[in-house]
């Protein structure tokens, strides 16, 4: 009876990382891919792909030195370092340089003792495998992820559509049922249906303070002052606010009277958008009536 030989692959590849902590992990080059397309964001110069195409040059640095010596196993620190010079051997200076500053304030951390909490790098991690790409996990960062006082960071995507569905549960109560809740969590999760991107953004304490957050656009024909305040107030909540400029309108302005030297008592802001808007309209009607007024900025700086 005959048997068929079997071909043994021996192919040479970096199967494993030494962490920082001495612990063994599977080496990943999408991990390397994706800092460095991160420092190339920061830095604005490069793309996915060429952020692909370094990564793959520090794998065959690696890989190179894997074939040359036995049971060699590359380190982070040593991976970093050759990320650094890829990026300057392929003229990405100012990607380089932000990869280096940022290396070295994630030193200084670490020198400090000052580590990510279990708590959140579990977070983290879970919420990373819903996004498809390095850009919307950046773009979330950047735009819809509330700061936590309490702790010092940012939400993550988990804690971000938790805080929505706690938000509309809040407003709905018992019309849609937990199941339903639920299945729009995950909905919303895996990025399959998407609500309100204002109300992602704000829904919680910001909302319930003033619901105009919640919305895309506006528009106003703006008639006096009190409008431009209007205008203000809706642009500071984040909502996009268009207006008119036509002549009907711009008439109905106060006329502009010359300046009379008189100076008004100064005017005190209030460290809050209301208070900004409000602080305009006295600004705006003390020089129209001809008039001129200071303001107390102490409240807003502290």
């Amino acid at each position: 009876m005959q048997t068929k030989n079997k071909t043994v692959s021996t192919e040479t590849t970096v199967q494993n990382i030494q962490k920082r902590d001495g612990s063994i992990a599977p080496f990943d080059v999408a991990k390397i891919t994706q800092a460095i397309y991160k420092a190339m964001l920061a830095s604005r110069e490069g793309s996915p792909r060429e952020a692909e195409v370094v990564a793959n040059k520090v794998y065959a640095d690696a890989l190179r030195i894997t074939k040359k010596y036995k049971n060699f196993t590359p380190n982070v620190e040593g991976i970093q370092d050759t990320v650094e010079k890829e990026l300057i051997l392929s003229e990405y200076v100012k990607t380089a340089k932000t990869y280096i500053i940022y290396r070295e304030k994630r030193a200084n951390l670490r020198a400090k003792g000052l580590r990510v909490p279990p708590k959140v790098k579990k977070l983290v991690d879970d919420s990373k495998q819903y996004f498809r790409n390095p850009l919307g996990e950046f773009v979330y960062y950047r735009t819809y992820s509330r700061w936590i006082a309490e702790e010092g960071r940012r939400e993550t995507w988990i804690e971000t559509v938790d805080r929505y569905i706690s938000f509309m549960k809040e407003n709905m109560g018992d019309k849609l049922k937990d199941s339903e809740y639920q299945e729009l969590r995950e909905g919303i999760l895996k990025q399959e249906a998407m609500p309100s991107m204002r109300l992602l953004q704000f829904a919680g304490k910001a909302a319930r303070k003033t619901n105009v957050c919640a919305y895309n656009c506006s528009y106003i024909a703006p008639e006096n002052f009190q409008d431009l305040a209007e205008i203000m107030y809706v642009s500071m909540c984040g909502t996009g606010a268009g207006w008119s400029a036509e002549s009907q309108n711009v008439q109905k302005f106060p006329q502009i009277n010359l300046q009379t030297g008189k100076k008004l008592p100064t005017h005190k802001i209030p460290d809050s958008k209301e208070g900004w808007a409000d602080s305009l309209v006295v600004g705006m009607t003390a020089w129209a009536e001809g008039s001129d007024i200071d303001f107390d900025f102490s409240t807003s700086f502290v």
